[in-house]
Protein backbone atom coordinates (compact mmCIF):
# COMPACT_ATOMS: atom_id res chain seq x y z
CA UNK A 1 0.00 0.00 0.00
CA UNK A 2 1.10 3.53 -0.65
CA UNK A 3 0.84 4.66 2.98
CA UNK A 4 3.10 1.86 4.22
CA UNK A 5 6.85 1.50 3.69
CA UNK A 6 8.25 -2.04 3.81
CA UNK A 7 11.96 -2.39 4.47
CA UNK A 8 13.86 -5.66 4.05
CA UNK A 9 17.61 -5.92 4.56
CA UNK A 10 19.65 -9.02 3.68
CA UNK A 11 23.00 -8.92 5.50
CA UNK A 12 26.07 -10.87 4.37
CA UNK A 13 26.11 -12.85 7.65
CA UNK A 14 22.79 -14.53 6.74
CA UNK A 15 20.56 -12.34 8.87
CA UNK A 16 17.67 -10.29 7.63
CA UNK A 17 15.73 -7.51 9.25
CA UNK A 18 13.26 -4.87 8.37
CA UNK A 19 9.85 -3.38 8.86
CA UNK A 20 6.43 -4.49 7.63
CA UNK A 21 5.36 -0.85 7.71
CA UNK A 22 3.90 -1.34 11.20
CA UNK A 23 6.29 -3.64 13.06
CA UNK A 24 9.92 -4.59 13.02
CA UNK A 25 11.00 -8.13 12.15
CA UNK A 26 14.16 -10.19 12.05
CA UNK A 27 15.22 -13.63 10.95
CA UNK A 28 17.80 -15.54 8.96
CA UNK A 29 18.19 -16.55 5.31
CA UNK A 30 20.42 -18.52 3.01
CA UNK A 31 20.72 -18.12 -0.74
CA UNK A 32 21.87 -20.00 -3.80
CA UNK A 33 21.60 -18.47 -7.30
CA UNK A 34 18.08 -17.01 -7.46
CA UNK A 35 16.63 -19.05 -4.57
CA UNK A 36 16.37 -17.63 -1.07
CA UNK A 37 15.41 -19.83 1.86
CA UNK A 38 14.10 -17.78 4.76
CA UNK A 39 14.06 -18.94 8.35
CA UNK A 40 11.30 -18.10 10.83
CA UNK A 41 10.45 -14.44 11.32
CA UNK A 42 10.17 -12.80 14.73
CA UNK A 43 8.17 -9.58 14.92
CA UNK A 44 8.15 -6.82 17.52
CA UNK A 45 5.18 -4.53 18.13
CA UNK A 46 1.50 -4.48 17.30
CA UNK A 47 0.18 -5.72 13.93
CA UNK A 48 -1.05 -3.27 11.33
CA UNK A 49 -4.72 -2.22 11.29
CA UNK A 50 -7.32 -2.51 8.53
CA UNK A 51 -6.16 -3.02 4.95
CA UNK A 52 -2.51 -2.75 5.98
CA UNK A 53 -2.96 -5.83 8.16
CA UNK A 54 -3.72 -7.98 5.08
CA UNK A 55 -0.60 -6.70 3.35
CA UNK A 56 1.52 -7.28 6.43
CA UNK A 57 0.17 -10.85 6.78
CA UNK A 58 0.92 -11.55 3.10
CA UNK A 59 4.48 -10.32 3.52
CA UNK A 60 5.06 -12.33 6.69
CA UNK A 61 3.50 -15.42 5.08
CA UNK A 62 5.90 -15.04 2.14
CA UNK A 63 8.78 -15.02 4.60
CA UNK A 64 7.73 -18.42 5.97
CA UNK A 65 8.67 -20.45 2.87
CA UNK A 66 11.38 -20.86 0.25
CA UNK A 67 11.12 -18.14 -2.35
CA UNK A 68 12.74 -17.08 -5.57
CA UNK A 69 13.87 -13.53 -6.12
CA UNK A 70 14.24 -11.59 -9.33
CA UNK A 71 15.71 -8.14 -9.70
CA UNK A 72 14.51 -5.76 -12.39
CA UNK A 73 16.23 -2.42 -11.95
CA UNK A 74 15.17 -1.11 -8.56
CA UNK A 75 12.39 -3.69 -8.15
CA UNK A 76 12.86 -6.89 -6.17
CA UNK A 77 10.18 -9.47 -6.91
CA UNK A 78 9.67 -12.39 -4.55
CA UNK A 79 7.88 -15.42 -6.01
CA UNK A 80 6.96 -18.86 -4.75
CA UNK A 81 8.60 -22.02 -6.13
CA UNK A 82 6.19 -22.07 -9.10
CA UNK A 83 6.88 -18.44 -9.99
CA UNK A 84 3.61 -17.00 -8.62
CA UNK A 85 4.28 -13.47 -7.33
CA UNK A 86 4.26 -13.00 -3.56
CA UNK A 87 5.44 -9.42 -3.17
CA UNK A 88 7.36 -6.71 -5.05
CA UNK A 89 9.69 -4.34 -3.27
CA UNK A 90 11.79 -1.40 -4.35
CA UNK A 91 15.35 -2.58 -3.81
CA UNK A 92 18.62 -1.02 -2.86
CA UNK A 93 21.68 -2.44 -4.68
CA UNK A 94 23.44 -3.07 -1.39
CA UNK A 95 20.68 -5.33 0.00
CA UNK A 96 20.86 -8.05 -2.68
CA UNK A 97 21.19 -11.61 -1.31
CA UNK A 98 24.66 -13.01 -2.03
Amino acid sequence: PQDSIVIVGFDEDGSREGSTGCRLFEGVYSSEADRVVLGPVETVGLPCDGALRRHERRLLDAFERPILWQRNGSQLRLTDGRGAPLVELASDEHDEPA
